[in-house]
């Protein structure tokens, strides 16, 4: 531009002009810089309009993510397989109801190809069959994440979240569940730099998709079993787990020596949306290998105040200690817990 505005005047008075109006129009087709999808909102717009409605209820938004986790053999996988069974038929699991039939990719990382079909086979026996909408995946050799290890042992992210992410989108999945994000039985069950580049892969593979991953909860030191530590970090060593997640669920077995019976907490999902929250979820598992609804302590303690009306809350408490189950009905002091809340709740009368 400098040299057409100052020598070309002497060759052509059009020239300058020319060579001026191509400079301009090679700017104008520059392409503007790539940007993230941010949105500047006027917060009442968030008021008037609706919010999308859960993938599923109670659990996962359209996008959300979830983690499963808890000891080996508490019972996840079967917990996780009955849920997207009903799920991609439309139907509700465990208080948890989809919005409608959902398309489901379960990758399979913690069982290779021939116990995985004995654990399908096992379940579809026992009246949990899956759907068309179900599609599994495992790795024909061995475990799923061996294909991913390079020489060294260490896993190759970016090939597996490319993976993940082409299988994703080519079966136009709503929901993708991992199980198991760190079980990974060919180095260290619970290495957290395993476990945390495959949740990397698993987020960044997601496409815009809700996913669920498992993970396996580790020993707890002695002195933590004392203090009755279980949240999650203190279950998975890390104090960023919880905020990788919308919604966390922890599974534990009751009582432990038989693991027959699981407690799932639920938490972080907010807010809950009609139908109020599911903070903890009571399982037992029946002869058939599937888990079945159990009557969680606070709605035994209602019936149980139901029927004796004229008992005091101490009183209450002493009744439901003697004639409740020992796993379910600890000690008093849990016990006068729950119907402290109860009350708070309103479920029941404070005096």
């Amino acid at each position: 531009v400098f040299l057409a505005v100052t020598c070309a005047p002497a060759l052509t008075p059009a020239l300058p002009r020319l060579i001026l109006n191509v400079v301009l129009v090679r700017l104008s087709h520059r392409k503007e810089p790539h940007l993230p999808d941010f949105l500047v909102l006027d917060p009442t717009t968030l008021i008037t309009t609706p919010p999308p409605p859960h993938l599923i209820h109670n659990l996962l938004r359209e996008t959300g993510s979830a983690i499963l986790y808890g000891p080996t053999g508490v019972g996840k996988s079967r917990f996780l397989w009955q849920c997207a069974c009903a799920w991609s038929a439309g139907h509700s699991a465990f208080g948890f109801t989809p919005r409608e039939p959902l398309r489901i990719l379960y990758v399979e990382a913690d069982m290779d190809r021939h116990e995985t079909q004995a654990f399908v086979h096992e379940l579809a026996a026992a009246g949990c069959a899956p759907t068309a909408n179900l599609r599994l995946v495992c790795y024909q050799r061995d475990l799923f994440l061996l294909a991913f290890r390079d020489a060294r042992g260490t896993i190759r992210q970016a090939e597996l979240t490319d993976w993940l992410h082409a299988a994703t989108l080519a079966f136009n999945a709503h929901l993708v569940i991992y199980d198991a994000l760190a079980d990974l039985h060919d180095v260290d069950g619970n290495s957290q730099s395993d476990a945390h580049v495959v949740l990397r892969a698993a987020q960044r593979a997601a496409a815009y998709r809700a996913y669920i991953g498992v993970l396996t909860q580790r020993k707890l030191s002695l002195d933590n079993q004392r203090n009755g530590d279980n949240t999650i970090e203190d279950a998975l060593g890390s104090q960023a787990w919880n905020r990788r997640a919308n919604t966390t669920l922890h599974a534990l077995g009751i009582p432990p020596a038989t693991m027959r019976a699981v407690a799932i907490e639920k938490s972080r999902l907010a807010p809950t949306g009609p139908g109020g929250p599911l903070p903890q979820i009571w399982l037992e598992m029946q002869p058939s290998g599937l888990f079945a609804h159990r009557a969680p302590l606070d709605d035994r303690l209602v019936d149980l105040a139901r029927a004796l009306p004229h008992l005091s809350h101490k009183a209450l408490a002493a009744e439901a200690l003697r004639c409740l189950p020992a796993d379910l009905a600890r000690d008093e002091s849990t016990i006068r817990k729950h119907l402290r809340r109860l009350v708070t709740t309103g479920a029941l009368q404070a005096k």
